[in-house]
């Protein structure tokens, strides 16, 4: 009798525990997202604006809020978290504004998924504890199964010829400043955005053309670029910033693929598509 007893408390117990896994399972992530401040976004998926403790050490970010996907990680929204040491950043999350982790000096280990199509200026700044993967000659942050997401940074400055690595989608800003005897730049179709100041300083560079899918053109990619002669821009470019090529005193032309929408190339000179709106002309037409 007593041996049925002790079974029946074992099987109750048990069922509990059984039943018990759901609920801290779902208790795990109202944690989660009771420690983000949230805000949706236009197109009706969410962003993260701001987390709320900033003593957290480790997180790992939800992929949905209020059953819609999680997109975009707000500017500075974990910036001066000192105590933070370990970051997921899971699938489905595209776009992290500027100075998102800015100053988070701990910061060790940042997982970045795949869809990442976009980083902006200043989000790693000050964090000097951050571990990077490498291949060949530069430092990527990525994730377990794709380590190379983004190129953080070259490695050795003296070489003459630069190869991203294949499943890289983002080049940060300044990644290959200061790169002065380059002259070749092998990057992937997988190239969605390239940071402010890229390319800066990379005085024997003669010629670029914008991989394909990038969308956005920033000339302060090329600041003090001073043998540049040539920019090519793809057919997906939707927006050009021209007002910083400071330096790039070689500059003789822009040429646009002809399947590009909005913009177009003539005897050098940018246009928007139709020809009305002239947008940039390089400076061989200045006496």
């Amino acid at each position: 009798m007593g041996n049925i007893k002790r079974k029946s408390i074992y099987s109750f117990c048990l069922l509990l525990v059984i039943l018990a896994i759901p609920l801290i399972f779902l208790a795990g992530c109202n944690q989660s997202n009771k420690l983000f401040e949230f805000g949706l976004k236009t197109d009706g998926s969410y962003s993260i604006k701001e987390v709320k403790n900033k003593d957290v050490i480790s997180v790992e970010i939800s992929t949905t809020y209020n059953g819609k996907p999680v997109k975009h990680i707000d500017r500075s929204a974990f910036e001066g978290c000192k105590e933070l040491t370990s970051v997921i950043i899971p699938e489905g999350v595209e776009t992290i504004d500027n100075y998102v982790f800015k100053d988070c000096s701990k910061l060790e280990n940042i997982s970045l998924p795949d869809s990442i199509t976009e980083i902006e200026s200043g989000v790693f700044d000050n964090c000097a504890s951050s571990q990077y993967n490498t291949f060949e000659n530069g430092k990527y942050l990525g994730n377990t199964n794709n380590p190379f997401v983004v190129l953080i940074s070259g490695i050795d400055n003296s070489v003459a010829s630069y190869k991203v690595n294949e499943n890289c989608n983002v080049i940060y800003e300044n990644a290959l400043s200061e790169f002065s005897k380059l002259t070749n730049i092998d990057m992937p179709y997988s190239i969605t955005y390239i940071g402010s100041n890229a390319f800066s300083l990379c005085t024997s560079l003669e010629s670029f053309t914008v991989p394909n899918f990038v969308k956005y053109f920033d000339a302060s990619w090329f600041y003090y670029c001073t043998n540049l002669q040539s920019i090519t821009l793809s057919a997906n470019i939707e927006l050009v910033s021209i007002g910083y090529m400071h330096g790039c005193n070689s500059f003789s032309e822009f040429n646009v693929y002809s399947t590009n929408s909005r913009f177009t190339a003539k005897d050098g000179v940018l246009y928007s598509k139709d020809l009305k709106i002239l947008l940039a002309y390089p400076l061989r037409f200045f006496p």
